[in-house]
């Protein structure tokens, strides 16, 4: 099976650098709402825990883009599957690449 780069939010960004890491796909396409009722909240939730059931951290990578708010819920769900690893993919402007980082329990392994 192939690995793959599982971007959060889909936005006007060039992601193939990425594919150095794998098959790149995207988390969610819309943002997180103000709106305790908004349907988008409620896909946030759906898409975040589908990706988390089919996440292999033997493997897969994450690249960590969008709003802020957007992200920090992500670390937040995320955040429960303690003994989950976290391949992170950081993104170096002056090398034009990605670099892979791993995190467990919030701490850089």
């Amino acid at each position: 099976m192939t690995a793959k780069v599982y971007v959060l939010q889909e936005n006007g960004y060039d992601f193939s650098p990425a594919e150095e890491f794998g098959e790149v796909h995207f988390i969610l396409d819309s943002e997180v709402r103000p709106y305790a009722s908004s349907q988008h909240n409620a896909n946030f939730h759906a898409a975040v825990n589908e990706f988390i059931t089919k996440y292999d951290s033997t493997k897969d990578n994450i690249v960590l883009t969008g709003s802020p708010i957007a992200i920090a819920m992500f670390g937040m769900m995320l955040a429960e599957y303690q003994e989950t690893e976290w391949n992170l993919l950081r993104w170096d402007s002056r090398r034009r690449k990605y670099s892979k980082m791993t995190v467990k329990q919030g701490v850089v392994l």
